[in-house]
């Protein structure tokens, strides 16, 4: 049955149905304020690199880090108020969940107190893969193929590669069985949100979405899992992967989250497409 979803007229639409005309009042279009964004988050990736990473400016830190995310919070919000639908408001709260992260990992660990908070930023961004694979799965529940589960192949080798390597990590530091549980579960998640979004490449779109809206969601979480490896293997494990290091993390990070935002744009354009298409 089509699941028939509620578009907030426009100003044009309202004046057409009124049978009367309105003049543009100067709203620059969805596309060009995302572009925008795109600008922004590259320019504060760069200021953050020199300032930050280089520089050591910690203010700058504290400034720079939280605005790429605040900007596809309220950009989300702005395409969800316009075409309320529960897919873009689980990814809302993806965003609002990794900004928390985000913030959490700016106080440097230097005292016993604040060491904590880098695990709290883990649990934040687990809270936010959660809030993605409910979007994903939603969208992905009315197409599910059995080749699915040759998709997830890829993924369950890196699963129990990475568990395998960091048992002989925690064995070394004598942690309790806990953390085993904790690493298991967040890892478990990250793949987990990536093989989903992978795995609605080539299914039948669902209402309002299309498919290149699957591969923009797909690249996306792919980059976000490869952040977060980076993330979870300098907090947890200690190590480092191939072209790892703040400044490819997030490259990776907010170029993923750029694409998971752009999916909220695509799905309004297309339910107000087929708004008009019913009229």
């Amino acid at each position: 049955r089509e699941r028939r979803v509620r578009v907030r007229p426009t100003m044009k639409a309202k004046a057409a149905a009124a049978g009367t005309t309105t003049k543009r009042r100067g709203w620059v279009h969805t596309e060009v304020v995302f572009a925008l964004i795109v600008v922004v988050s590259a320019v504060t990736l760069v200021l953050y690199h020199q300032l930050w990473i280089t520089g050591g400016n910690y203010t700058a830190k504290c400034v720079l880090k939280p605005i790429p995310l605040v900007m596809l919070i309220l950009f989300a919000l702005y395409n969800y108020w316009r075409v309320p639908n529960h897919d873009t408001w689980l990814k809302v709260l993806g965003f609002v969940a990794s900004l928390v992260g985000d913030v959490l990992l700016i106080p440097e660990p230097e005292e016993p107190t604040q060491a904590i908070l880098p695990k709290l930023a883990v649990v934040s961004f687990f809270c936010a893969h959660v809030c993605y694979i409910l979007s994903f799965t939603r969208e992905l529940r009315r197409s599910w193929r059995a080749s699915n589960l040759l998709v997830s192949l890829p993924f369950l080798a890196h699963f129990l590669a990475l568990n395998y390597v960091s048992v002989g990590v925690f064995n070394a530091k004598h942690e309790a069985a806990v953390v085993y549980f904790l690493l298991i579960t967040y890892t478990f998640a990250l793949f987990s949100m990536a093989w989903l979004a992978v795995c609605r490449i080539g299914t039948s779109p669902a209402q309002n979405e299309t498919s290149l809206s699957q591969k923009v969601v797909a690249a996306g979480a792919c980059m976000f899992m490869y952040s977060d490896m980076i993330l979870v293997s300098e907090i947890v494990w200690h190590q480092t992967f191939p072209f790892s290091g703040d400044f490819a993390l997030m490259i990776l990070y907010w170029a993923g989250q750029l694409c998971i935002g752009f999916s909220t744009l695509l799905y309004k354009r297309a339910a107000q497409k087929n708004q008009k298409k019913r009229q």
